[in-house]
């Protein structure tokens, strides 16, 4: 079966992307059809390059990779014409979509509610051009709470139960209000919207929201959720199929030597979840699979990504492109951060070679 895995990154590092990380990222295309590259920018200097290197990446796997485009965030709250600008910079680019991200640790840093109105042109011009968003808000509910949070995820300091940081509510009630005011907005809030121990609150955003789409991308708490209540879930499945999107959220990294081998295995544990009915453990706990009919796989797998976003990837246009990586390596000299200029000067240069032999 066609299997289109619509949420991955570039790279584990969260200081900084190379190129050599992309193009391990896509060894990922031996195990799946089609990739489509959902970048993290933000405002550090050291992420620029994750948007330059998904564009090359397309060009090198033309018809296979699919590349969201992520908004450059200003260290305070901007101005509405320049997120604009950015949404309509991506597309001439080649991108395929738009990827915010709003963790709770990130809009702590940015205590600028996903509503607000500064946000409300780049909402609208998303709503007007059909582009799709990934949009990722909030975190699992258990990060709030001391005596629940993973370990790991204390670790990486997502534990949000203290200080400054919005509640899931919050966040949640942000989403909501921005749907109600841009209603044709073709937005998806993955990993089930952190609502998989809620799939009846899940459902009602569903009926009310009929743009709105989710996806099956790990966090693993929302697979252990899901195999507690097993038949509840599948049930589930089979009514909302239309509206779920099949991912990995796999990222590598260069330095990490085993990053690739554990994309193949989450790879093969989400697989298994959705296609058989086996009790397997996985990421240390025990999974109960669902086992989807065919019919309800190949919407998951690629049906419904590609009704959404389209049936084959953008191509990036050569001028545009290396307009917008100009732009990127702009932005990094500007701040300072040579290591980002040094690896945006390395695709444009990639780029111009491959223009030159088309």
């Amino acid at each position: 079966m066609r299997r289109l895995d619509s949420h991955v990154h570039i790279s584990l590092n969260a200081e900084s992307s190379t190129l050599a990380d992309g193009e391990l990222l896509c060894r990922l295309l031996d195990e799946v059809e089609q990739l489509n590259i959902l970048n993290i920018v933000l405002e550090k200097p050291e992420n620029l390059p994750r948007n330059a290197i998904s564009l090359l990446l397309k060009l090198r796997f033309p018809g296979r990779v699919y590349s969201f485009g992520g908004i450059v965030m200003p260290r305070g709250r901007g101005r509405e014409e320049d997120y604009v600008r950015q949404v309509e910079l991506l597309g001439r680019a080649g991108f395929d979509g738009v990827k915010l991200f709003g963790k709770p640790s990130v809009r702590a840093s940015r205590p600028i509610p996903f509503d607000d109105p500064v946000y409300d042109g780049m909402y609208g011009t998303l709503q007007n051009s059909g582009t799709p968003v990934n949009f990722h808000i909030g975190d699992p509910p258990e990060f709030w709470d001391r005596d629940r949070v993973p370990a790991f995820a204390w670790k990486n300091g997502w534990y949000y139960g203290e200080g400054e940081y919005p509640s899931m509510e919050t966040l949640l009630g942000e989403i909501v209000h921005v749907l109600e005011k841009f209603p044709r907005l073709k937005l998806l809030v993955p990993h089930m919207m952190f609502l998989s121990q809620d799939l009846e609150r899940l459902r009602g955003l569903l009926e009310r929201f009929p743009t709105l789409l989710t996806d099956i991308t790990p966090g693993r708490e929302l697979y252990f959720q899901l195999s507690e209540n097993r038949e509840k879930a599948r049930a589930f499945f089979l009514r909302y199929h239309g509206r779920i999107l099949f991912g990995t959220d796999n990222a590598v990294c260069v330095q990490r030597k085993d990053s690739l081998e554990q994309c193949r295995e989450t790879l093969s544990a989400v697989e298994r979840f959705l296609e058989t009915e086996d009790r397997f453990q996985a990421w240390g706990g025990e999974l109960a699979g669902l086992g989807l009919p065919g019919e309800v796989l190949g919407d998951l797998y690629g049906d419904n990504f590609r009704r959404w976003v389209g049936e084959e990837p953008a191509r990036p246009q050569g001028g545009s492109a290396m307009e917008y990586c100009g732009w990127l390596r702009e932005l990094a000299a500007r701040q300072g951060c040579a290591p980002a200029e040094r690896e945006l000067t390395l695709v444009m240069e990639k780029m111009a070679e491959l223009a030159g032999t088309e």
